[in-house]
């Protein structure tokens, strides 16, 4: 199930730290995939980030971005997120 991004700063606050969140993206054909992989951070003060890889050419460094709802908005083709939640 899509969460779609327009509908993610409405859900942040169900989110936890450590759930895994996936970024959906749609291609030139219509076509849906997940595009990136990270991890929910939420900080002290409450907010929720999205943790993640950089890319290759930045080093391969960890980021801890924006808030989950604005880092969908940086890209056109995010549509939304898939979140996964450890057990344990």
């Amino acid at each position: 199930y899509q969460i779609p991004k327009n509908r993610v700063a409405g859900i942040e606050s169900k989110l936890r730290s450590g759930d895994v969140i996936g970024i959906i993206s749609r291609d030139r054909n219509g076509l849906y995939s997940t595009a990136h992989v990270g991890l929910a951070l939420r900080t002290n003060d409450g907010v929720l980030h999205f943790m993640h890889a950089s890319s290759p050419g930045n080093s391969g460094r960890v980021i801890v971005d924006a808030e989950l709802s604005k880092y969908l908005y940086r890209y056109r083709t995010d549509s939304g997120i898939l979140v996964a939640r450890p057990l344990r």
